[in-house]
Parts: C-alpha cells; sequence; structure tokens
C-alpha cells in the first residue's frame, strides 16, 4: 500500500539529520490500516495532508482516504462555547509523530495514551478527570511520542503555548502540576521497565497494579478500596498480554479476593491486603526454575574449569603511528569518498552522501558548493537534508547569505529549498528572513510559495505581520498552498495584531473553499483561533 511510496528512503542511514516525519506519519497510517483501523487511519491521513499537502504523493494518499471515508466514520470533535473540545468514543484527539503544539487537560471521560510498537499497539496509560497530557510535547517542542484516543465520550481543555505562557505568569502552581506529571510518567516508565524483568506474566499484573496504587498515590498500607479508572481488558493490553494465550495467568488475578472487576474498571478492595500478596507473587518469582538453577550450576563449573590468564591489549607498531593519532590527509580522503555519491541515480544514495557531509561540519566547508547543487535536486528529501548539512556546515550569517541567492536561482527546486531552509536559521533578528519569505509567497511556483508558508508558520508570532500576505493566499489555485497558508496563519496569529480579519478569512475558506482538505484544515484552525481570541 504506502510502502510504494517511501522507496527512496528505504536505503537511507540517519547520522546526524533526522528521519523525516512525515514518512513516520504515513507508515502509522499504514499500520492502522492493515488492523482495519479505520477511524484512527483517517485521522492519521488527514493529517499528513492537512501538515504535507505538497508532498509528491499527495493524490495518492487523497484517493487512499476516500477509500476509508466509505468504510469507515471518522472521529467526531466538537467544540463548546467556552474552547472546550467534546470527543467522541474512540476519536483521536493527536496520533504519535504529528507536531504537539498543545495540552489538554481532561475536564470529563478518560483517554487512553497507546503508542505503536514492534507487537502492535502498547496502551501506556490511562487518565481520567483533572489530568495533564500532551505537556511534553508542547513544551519540548517535539513531535507527539504516543496517540491519544478518547475512552467513552471525553471532554478536554486545550492549551497552546501563548495560553500557557499566560497561566504560568497567571497560576504558578500550574508549573507544580505539570512538573509532577511528567516526573509521575517518568518514575512509571522506569518502574515498568523493571516490571518486565518478571519471569511470569501473572507477577507482572500483579505488580503493574501495585505500581498504579503508588502512581495514584495511594498508601501500600491503606484498607480502604481504590477504583482504578481502566478496566480488565486494557490492564492486558498494558502488560503486552494477550487474552488467548494467557487466560490461565487471567483467571488467576480475576480470582483474586482483593479485586473486583466492572467495565471499565478495576476496584482493589484492600489495598494494604492485596499489596501482601503482590509481594508473595514477587517472591515466588524470583525462585529460579529447576532449569535455571542447572544452567547456572553448568556456567559456574565452565568458569572454574578455564585457566586463568592475562589478556594483553596489541600496542603501537613501532613502524607506524600510535593508535590515538590520526593520519595525515585523513579528512580529505574521506570527504572525497563521498562526493561521487552526490550525483549517484539512486536517490537514498544522494541523501546518505548530503547527510554524511552534514555531519563533518566545518571540516566539509570545500563541499558547500557542491551540497548548493544539491538544492536543486528533483527529489525533495535530498534537497531538505542538502539545505540543512549547510547549515550543520556554515555559521548562519554565511547560511542566510547562500540561502538568500538561492532563493533568487532560476531552478524552482533551488527557491524551494531555500526557503525551507531559512525558516530554520538561528539568527537573532528574523526582520531579513522574515522579508524574504513574504517576497516568496509571490512566487511563480507553487512549491516554492507553500515552502515560504509552511516557514512562515514556523517562525510563529514573530511573523504576524505577514498575515496580509498569507490571507491572500487563501484563494491561490493550488490547493496545498490554501493548506499551507491556513496552518500559517493560525500558528503566527496571537490574541491580538490580525486575529479578526484572521479569523473571518479563515472561516470563509472553511465554508466556500472547494477542497474538502482545505476546509477540514480551516475548521481545525477556526477551533484554535477562536478559543485564542475568546480569552485574550
Amino acid at each position: 500500500a504506502l510502502q510504494k511510496y517511501d522507496h527512496v528512503l528505504m536505503g537511507i542511514k540517519p547520522i546526524s539529520l533526522l528521519y523525516p516525519q512525515s514518512m513516520s506519519l504515513l507508515r502509522l497510517g499504514e499500520h492502522y490500516m492493515d488492523k482495519g483501523d479505520g477511524k484512527t487511519a483517517l485521522y492519521i491521513l488527514n493529517r499528513y495532508v492537512q501538515l504535507y499537502p505538497d508532498s509528491e504523493n499527495i493524490r495518492e494518499i487523497e484517493k487512499i482516504i476516500g477509500t476509508i471515508e466509505d468504510k469507515s466514520e471518522p472521529g467526531l470533535c466538537t467544540p463548546d462555547e467556552n474552547g472546550e473540545l467534546g470527543y467522541s468514543d474512540r476519536s483521536v484527539i493527536f496520533c504519535e509523530h504529528e507536531p504537539g503544539d498543545q495540552l489538554y487537560f481532561i475536564k470529563e471521560g478518560r483517554v487512553k495514551i497507546i503508542k505503536q510498537s514492534k507487537n502492535g499497539d502498547m496502551l501506556l496509560a490511562v487518565l481520567g478527570e483533572g489530568e495533564i497530557f500532551g505537556d511534553l510535547a508542547l513544551i519540548t517542542s517535539s513531535p507527539r511520542s504516543a496517540t491519544a484516543v478518547s475512552f467513552g465520550g471525553t471532554k478536554v481543555t486545550p492549551v497552546d503555548m501563548n495560553m500557557f505562557s499566560e497561566m504560568l505568569s497567571k497560576s504558578p502552581e500550574i508549573i507544580k502540576k505539570i512538573i509532577t506529571s511528567i516526573s509521575h510518567r517518568l518514575w512509571f516508565n522506569h518502574v515498568r521497565l523493571s516490571q518486565m524483568s518478571y519471569r511470569k506474566p501473572v507477577t507482572r499484573l500483579f505488580a503493574f497494579l501495585e505500581t498504579k496504587l503508588m502512581e495514584d498515590g495511594i498508601s501500600l498500607k491503606r484498607k480502604a478500596q481504590h477504583q482504578f479508572q481502566f478496566g480488565l481488558d486494557e490492564l492486558i493490553e498494558m502488560n503486552e498480554l494477550k487474552a488467548e494465550h494467557n487466560m490461565d495467568e487471567i483467571n488467576e488475578l480475576v480470582n483474586c479476593r482483593w479485586l473486583s472487576f466492572n467495565f471499565g474498571t478495576i476496584t482493589v478492595t484492600n489495598p494494604a491486603e492485596f499489596t501482601a500478596d503482590v509481594q508473595m507473587y514477587k517472591q515466588r518469582d524470583s525462585i529460579p526454575s529447576a532449569k535455571k538453577i542447572s544452567l547456572m550450576r553448568a556456567a559456574i563449573h565452565a568458569d572454574l574449569a578455564e585457566q586463568p590468564g592475562e589478556t594483553l591489549l596489541p600496542g603501537p607498531s613501532p613502524d607506524g603511528p600510535a593508535a590515538s593519532e590520526e593520519p595525515s590527509g585523513f579528512i580529505i580522503p574521506e570527504i572525497a569518498g563521498i562526493i561521487p555519491s552526490l550525483n549517484d541515480d539512486d536517490p537514498s544514495v544522494r541523501v546518505n552522501a548530503v547527510i554524511r557531509l552534514g555531519s563533518l561540519g566545518e571540516k566539509a566547508r570545500g563541499s558547500v558548493d557542491l551540497l548548493k547543487e544539491r538544492l536543486g535536486d528533483d527529489v525533495k528529501i535530498v534537497r531538505k537534508n542538502a539545505a540543512r548539512s549547510i547549515m550543520n556546515i556554515l555559521p548562519p550569517g554565511e547560511s542566510f547569505r547562500m540561502f538568500r541567492d538561492a532563493a533568487a536561482d532560476e531552478s524552482q527546486e533551488t527557491r524551494s529549498a531555500a526557503v525551507t531552509g531559512l525558516a530554520e536559521l538561528n539568527i537573532a533578528d528574523r526582520s531579513g528572513i522574515i522579508d524574504l519569505l513574504v517576497k516568496a509567497l509571490g512566487d511563480r511556483a507553487p512549491m516554492v510559495r507553500s515552502g515560504a508558508a509552511r516557514s512562515l508558520g514556523y517562525i510563529g508570532t514573530e511573523a504576524s505581520d505577514a498575515a496580509p500576505h498569507l490571507m491572500r493566499l487563501l484563494h491561490d489555485s493550488d490547493s496545498s498552498v490554501r493548506i499551507l497558508a491556513v496552518n500559517a496563519l493560525e500558528k503566527i496569529t496571537g490574541h491580538g495584531g490580525y486575529i479578526s480579519e484572521v479569523i473571518t478569512s479563515i472561516r470563509g475558506a472553511a465554508k466556500n473553499d472547494t477542497d474538502k482538505f482545505v476546509k477540514t484544515a480551516a475548521r481545525d484552525a477556526l477551533i484554535k483561533l477562536n478559543r485564542r481570541k475568546k480569552i485574550r
């Protein structure tokens, strides 16, 4: 299915630059298609179109979405007058690998946090009312590390970075809550890894529930009951077990007199007595099996049978340089060995070459002109990594001048790569960058206009004065440009400035645009912008 679209990437060995986030998102969508989970696949692929509408494979992805829509109902997200979002059961709130620009407070209901693993989906947690999720991605500006799905009807309060900054100034307690949330998550992940050392699945189940008691702040000496907001199915899933393979262990857990199971909940009727049972299971698990004892004895006898000897490391050759010394002229042959690959017919070889040159940093300065040629490559991933490698090799000022010149190149591919690189430059005063990007919004090539729009969105509210230029792009003839203009307007528009004009323009796109993906992007942007305007 979607694998035919990533053939260019199959031979890439990431050295210093990130594996393309777009491909990770695409593969996640394929994973849920293969599982037969059309609702989740539909969300992921729609997000792909919204985030990467200028991808080479976009028309094929749109066709796949149309096929899924004929067979699956999409998840429902309904904003209310307070800016809170209501999700129907099993609706995706966000997915792994997409950008994280909001955290969420759970007002009502529950949320499952799921991560894809090599063995399938792994349920990390079931969160309930009052808990926070999505905070790490917002604070670190990193992609989502897991997928959040509503468990039953769920209502959440979204908070973007602007709102978050205001909340910190008005309510310092929020810092404590978020730090506590992240600390609990890290601690729980550490404990969960240690639980995997238990040999018997039933021990892992009991130990998991004990850990959840501690995570919920319940004393292990307490005798009053405590209810978890997840059921037996979720418990089995969180421990990566299968009901059909572990029925004996599951029955043993269900028969524990200190546990009560209902649909969607598990109650520990007496945590103190339950903990005593858990300790018994842990001690029983630590007793080596007869086979293990036999292997241990064999290993001991083998150690004793070996003759003690001294291992000597070879020293430097008397006729050559010491091992720690680098031979004269080492770097130049290394670069010389990479350069021919820049013109290889295979795109995966070319992209590997530009990444390797970028990983050498300043030492590869002599190859910058060759990397500049790759800015005009006919494969997008090669162009993008060529720009990043140039930034790894040259100081920001020199990189800016190179991208400025490239933005005026005759080749639309080179101009597109230049506007992409400009947004990632680490320069204190970005006014010159913003001016170049605004100018590129009027480029004759759609790929350059869309790249400039995406880059302005990447810069954020610092580029807020570009709003009038982006609003004009909402009428562009190319749908990918219109989608990226919508995305950029949402990113650059703060509480003041052009927010009313932007909302009016995007509302028009949501109502009148002929492309359903533009309408979806516009509706999503309006939810965020209306909430932002309401609380300013």
